[in-house]
């Protein structure tokens, strides 16, 4: 067996690492995953701010 061969085999044997289980492998991935994010996130002015400060 090649020295490659072992390493790809120990590479599925391995645990995903906490990025590799949220999908995340590359530079791209972190990007688009940040943007996703933050499309998300509702904008300021759709939040409800009827609340008045001396509540």
């Amino acid at each position: 067996m090649s020295e490659q061969e072992q390493n790809e085999q120990q590479a599925e044997e391995r645990p995903l690492t906490h990025n590799e289980a949220l999908g995340i492998r590359t530079i791209n991935d972190v990007f688009a995953f940040i943007w996703d994010a933050i499309k998300s996130t509702p904008d300021p002015q759709q939040i409800d701010t009827t609340r008045s400060a001396d509540e």
